[in-house]
């Protein structure tokens, strides 16, 4: 590992370009408060990789954290990257889309505006917010490749580098690459095969390839949509909306629906076109643009030989005659119905009849209204949680002292490695939606009743804060080897307590367990001992 801090300051941007030979680990140190031309609250920095594709890829990162074991292991491979590219705990950022099509330019763009409610839609065009002006960038490359790294400051209303394809660039602040219908990427490097919507299309696709197709929606009145596949071998097909996700499907991801078939449909339904359309609206509205909403539908050739494909697309429309005629005929025979059923009913229902059903109305509208209100509270608490959803077999990696509890603590099922679960600030480890359903009645842990309030998240964050910093000796960071030390035995003593919990209310449920002629589910046992 080479430690660097190199910066070049000219009167209007500033910027270095500097040719580097790494194999493993390379860090390079950036301190904005060292020039003048880098204004507090108003920053742009772009950090650009450049590399030949001859060598091994390079791979480049800005990370939230400073311990260098657990960034070498996010960054170590393409496949580590996409599970932390995937993953609800983003500790480390790259250009996602560039990586994950072998692009020979990455380009990560950081700034430090006070954007923080729209800080998602610049997320999606690999575009940052820092909280630190003192930071690091990390490359690391498993065998030695030679690479250029450029980071300069954008000037306002400007793109640092040529939005490629006929792109341009936004102008908003910081400004980045708009791309047109087909491309996309950071510098609209990717292109895509556009559905022309003129009936039946014929895709050729070679053995172990991948071809990346966009369909418009240009209809706001589409209700859904087919996609027809007719192929002469099974192949692998990814649909998604353009933004859905802060990067483009990829034929091995985890988090994008699959569809395996030859000859068959893939349906889009009316609420996923709905939501899609709305997330454009939001993206078009923040930055003053009018893209056009788009799904990306991603066809992949797992078979040895080539396969020939049939595609089609079906659109259905809300405004079809047919159906307007009917809703209007039905709609005029229901408000018909209403209305003469409350003409006859003030005819002939007496006060007091009246008096009563008011009150029974009232009554039954204070009750919905404490309901819609209580499922409120519970949405609320739940729509951004602050205890992360993570894959199971990710927690396993980062933290290998769980791998003693194989099974959840309140339904007592087994955890499989791509279970979605929660790891608790106690180091506890549940299913999402067992912890969810808890939580519901109780925020204790299951296991050592240890308090899940967002408060003690909160001082929770504080302590992973401190415990990640390193020991500060002058300018730099340097890493306190007594540290990692103790950073070992307080791992090792993590999982001997984990190991000694679990036991302990493992034999406490046996030895309370019922007959089975009692007929009482032991997990219902088990809750009621935690909730008394």
């Amino acid at each position: 590992m080479i430690l660097l801090t190199i910066l070049i300051g000219f009167s209007y941007a500033l910027v270095m370009k500097s040719t580097h030979t790494t194999r493993g680990l390379n860090a390079i140190e950036i301190d904005l408060n060292n020039y003048d031309e880098f204004t507090l609250g108003q920053s742009t920095i772009v950090i650009s990789l450049t590399y030949n594709p001859i060598t091994s890829y390079p791979i480049l990162s800005y990370c939230s954290i400073t311990n260098l074991n657990i960034i070498k292991t996010i960054i170590s491979s393409i496949s580590q990257v996409k599970t932390q590219i995937e993953s609800n705990k983003k500790q480390c950022i790259f250009d996602n889309n560039a990586i994950l099509n072998y692009q020979s330019k990455q380009q990560i763009m950081l700034y430090d505006y006070n954007q923080e409610e729209s800080e998602w839609i610049y997320n999606k065009f690999s575009i940052f917010g820092i909280k630190e002006r003192k930071f690091s960038i990390y490359i690391f490359s498993s065998d030695e490749t030679e690479y250029e790294i450029t980071i300069a400051n954008q000037e306002p209303l400007s793109c640092f580098s040529n939005c490629n394809n006929i792109g341009f660039c936004s102008k908003s602040q910081p400004s980045f690459c708009i791309c047109n219908e087909n491309q996309f990427g950071t510098n609209c490097q990717i292109s895509s095969r556009p559905y022309k919507g003129n009936g039946q299309e014929t895709i050729s696709l070679e053995s172990q390839k991948e071809t990346l197709i966009s369909i418009p929606l240009n209809q706001s009145s589409i209700n859904s949509l087919d996609i027809n596949i007719n192929a002469n071998q099974k192949i692998d097909c990814f649909l998604s909306c353009q933004f859905e996700k802060d990067y483009l499907p990829f034929y091995d991801s985890q988090f994008y629906d699959l569809n395996k078939l030859d000859i068959g449909k893939i349906t889009y339904s009316s609420e996923k076109i709905k939501e899609c359309l709305n997330l454009f609206y939001e993206i078009n509205k923040e930055l003053s643009q009018q893209m056009t909403p788009k799904l990306l539908l991603l066809l992949y050739n797992k078979q040895a030989t080539n396969v020939l494909i049939n595609m089609s697309v079906d659109i259905s429309n809300n405004d079809q005659g047919d159906d307007k005629i009917i809703y209007y005929i039905l709609a005029g025979a229901f408000s018909s119905l209403i209305l003469a059923f409350v003409l006859i009913g003030c005819a002939l229902i007496c006060k007091r009849r009246i008096n009563k059903f008011e009150q029974y109305s009232t009554d039954r509208r204070n009750s919905t209204e404490k309901s819609q209100k209580e499922g409120k509270f519970h949405e609320r608490q739940f729509s951004g949680d602050f205890i992360p959803v993570e894959l199971y077999e990710q927690v396993i990696q980062e933290y290998p002292g769980l791998n003693v509890i194989t099974e959840c603590q309140i339904c007592l099922v087994e955890f499989e490695n791509q279970d979605l679960v929660k790891l608790t600030y106690c180091l506890h480890l549940f299913h999402q939606s067992c912890l969810d359903e808890w939580r519901k009645k109780l925020q204790i842990c299951p296991v050592c009743r240890g308090d899940l309030t967002k408060q003690k998240y909160k001082e929770r964050q504080k302590d992973q804060e401190i415990y990640q910093f390193g020991v500060i000796a002058g300018d730099d960071i340097e890493i306190d080897n007594k540290k990692i030390e103790e950073i070992i035995k307080r791992e090792q003593r993590i999982k001997q307590l984990q190991f000694a919990q679990s036991t302990s209310v493992i034999n406490t449920m046996k030895e309370n367990s019922p007959s089975p002629s009692s007929g009482e589910p032991l997990r219902l046992k088990f809750q009621q001992k935690q909730q008394k």
